[in-house]
């Protein structure tokens, strides 16, 4: 069949070509829609992974050192950061300007509230610098800090510094990689204790 028939018989049925057309578009709309679930559900899977891993970690602390969970990228505290992340205390992707955070300084006599944007960086200490100065026993000049990455907001120590995660009745010390937060999560820094509350406004 030479060109010139091909083209003779496409012009005789062009509304054949116009449903391939249209079938070909709609194959290419569902592949790109199922990717994207695909991409979605994997994303969703992976943050599973890693909350329930920070579970295990603080019902056993020692299971940080795990090499088979370290090999598998999926160790209990860590948060890989961007250089530019950790220096400027955003993510790199976009943020919602209306995520905020509620930080609670829990104390014998009072609660402290401190309501702040959840997308700038918060760092806390008993140094002048620092978005929250606690005047603690034990709180050092910049003792750690929170900010958004890849989404949810995440803590980590400050270097030389002592801080414990806790959740419910498991307890857990945080290093400088850092970890994920969940409302009510409490962060215990010297002899101060903050509870974590995320919510938008």
């Amino acid at each position: 069949m030479s060109v010139s028939s091909v083209f003779a018989f496409i012009k005789g049925h062009w509304y054949l070509a116009a449903a391939l057309v249209l079938l070909i578009l709609s194959l290419v709309r569902f592949l790109n829609r199922r990717r994207k679930e695909r991409r979605k559900q994997e994303e969703m899977a992976h943050l599973k992974r890693r909350d329930e891993a920070l579970s295990d970690a603080l019902r056993n602390p020692l299971m940080a050192d795990a090499p088979e969970l370290k090999e598998n990228g999926e160790a209990p505290v860590e948060v890989k950061w961007g250089e530019r992340a950790a220096q400027s205390g955003k993510s790199g992707k976009r943020q919602d300007a209306s995520e905020m955070i509620e930080i609670t300084e829990i104390s014998t006599y009072a609660r402290k509230k401190y309501v702040l944007h959840g997308e700038n960086r918060i760092t806390v200490g008993s140094g002048p610098g620092c978005t929250l100065v606690i005047q603690k026993d034990g709180v050092a000049p910049i003792h750690f800090d929170i900010f958004p990455w890849s989404g949810k907001l995440c803590m980590r120590s400050a270097p030389g510094t002592q801080t414990s995660l806790r959740r419910g009745k498991n307890q857990a010390a945080v290093g400088t990689d850092g970890v994920y937060l969940k409302n009510g999560d409490q962060i215990l820094a010297g002899t101060a204790v903050f509870e974590i509350r995320m919510f938008r406004a």
